[in-house]
């Protein structure tokens, strides 16, 4: 087994080696195990004033000197697949989940994560069929009639599916590419040029009927929270319980070519090596106003999102689920995404991230952020107040969706929304009048 990770970065002239991950610890400990990270050396000269975009994390600027570390680098428990993509690996791979093979999941396994980062897989399992020709691609119907098994599908149609389960969670989800005739591929199976749209396609966890009333319920938010003023990726539609978004972490450039942006979780920006582990808020607030290149919109947004959460009884609030996108020079919160209310969920999913104060008061955290940091507390105020204002009309913008319905069925109404958010903008108000 690879004692080492090769890792590699997306930049205008293609995918780049950026740096190692030596294992020092035993592969048996997984994720736990010591390693050493170190760039690459001539891509390290060339940076060292680089953007976060161009490192691997926002723990880790572009440096020559090597850090070694008590666990892995958190920032590839990003690139580690999890959920229905781990099933995937255990399934094709032949590769059990269990801790002591993650090493060699990594090593081994060519997926594509989100992101512009990935691991540079020397000698890939030859395991899939070889196209004889280019196939022709899926129809809609395809991917959609098919749910959870478009997978099996295309394999047995002979398509190539690298890429396409990179992204990671419970529910199944794949990494498309549409062609201008309306046909679907996987990630890495048609060229950047033959490509009109790529799309993160999500289906049901399970075959509940809950399972069916959260993807559809998570559609009808999408479109609400982006009337509302929320940061919602561009285009979201529901076609038979298959959840379509635009992926916010590709950029389809005039040229025909397609740009990878930079996607790094909380919890690899926090530095977590714990699965699904319970963080604080303030600590997640306290990450936005180190990191981002608009910290003010980014803590109203955040807080914001919270409300949205309490509001629909979104309890699968993890570190994995809130992210940092990096473009340019820029770091922003990623836009929202996976926003449904998992309350409903059979399986019973608990709140990973909580306060610390036991009355929820965001309060006196951000204003002891807005004051160690210099940042604009009448910018973040007003904006956040604007938020507040505007998720009063969520049950509004919830019923032109059509997901009103759906909602009171599982007992959340009109007034329990609406004084969550007036509640909310009380608040709000008062922190901007300086009360």
């Amino acid at each position: 087994m690879p004692s080492s990770l090769s890792l590699e970065i997306a930049t205008h002239k293609g995918w780049q080696d950026v740096a190692t991950v030596t294992l020092l610890g035993s592969e048996q400990d997984g994720e736990l195990a010591a390693t050493r990270l170190e760039y690459d050396l001539d891509y390290a000269v060339q940076r060292l004033n680089s953007t976060p975009m161009e490192a691997l994390s926002l723990q880790y600027p572009v440096s020559l000197t090597s850090v070694v570390l008590p666990t892995w680098p958190a920032f590839l428990l990003d690139l580690l697949p999890q959920g229905h993509a781990m099933k995937f690996v255990e399934k094709y791979y032949k590769i059990p989940d269990l801790r002591k093979n993650y090493w060699h999941i990594l090593s081994s396994c060519p997926l594509s994560p989100p992101g512009n980062i990935r691991v540079k897989v020397q000698n890939p399992p030859d395991i899939f069929p070889k196209p004889k020709e280019f196939h022709a691609g899926f129809s809609l119907q395809d991917v959609t009639g098919k749910g959870e098994l478009f997978l099996e599908h295309m394999l047995a149609s002979g398509a190539p599916v690298s890429g396409t389960t990179g992204a990671s969670g419970a529910a199944p989800k794949f990494l498309l590419r549409e062609d201008f005739q309306g046909r679907f591929f996987a990630d890495g199976a048609l060229e950047d040029k033959k490509t009109k749209a790529l799309w993160f396609v999500k289906f049901p966890r399970g075959k509940h009927q809950s399972d069916f009333e959260i993807i559809e319920a998570e559609s009808k938010v999408a479109l609400a929270a982006a009337s509302c003023g929320l940061d919602v990726s561009e285009a979201c539609s529901l076609k038979n319980h298959a959840l379509f978004l635009k992926r916010f972490d590709r950029i389809l450039k005039s040229d025909s070519s397609v740009s990878c942006l930079g996607l790094e979780s909380f919890y690899s920006a926090i530095g977590s090596t714990i699965f699904g582990e319970f963080r604080y808020h303030e600590e997640f607030l306290g990450l936005i106003a180190r990191y981002s290149t608009k910290p003010e919109m980014d803590l109203a947004e955040y807080l914001a999102r919270d409300l949205l959460s309490c509001m629909i009884g979104n309890t699968d609030n993890h570190g994995r689920n809130s992210s940092f996108l990096k473009t340019g020079n820029e770091v922003r919160l990623a836009p929202l995404y996976d926003m449904a209310p998992m309350a409903w969920d059979t399986e019973g999913i608990v709140r990973s991230t909580r306060w610390k104060d036991e009355n929820e008061n965001w309060v006196p955290e951000v204003s002891r952020l807005l004051a160690s940091y210099k940042l604009n507390s009448d910018q973040f105020a007003q904006a956040y107040l604007d938020k507040c204002k505007s998720l009063e009309n969520f049950w509004t913008e919830l019923d032109k969706a059509g997901g009103c319905e759906i909602f009171l069925k599982h007992g959340t109404t009109k007034e329990s929304m609406i004084n969550l958010a007036a509640s909310a903008t009380s608040r709000a108000e008062l922190f901007r009048r300086g009360k």
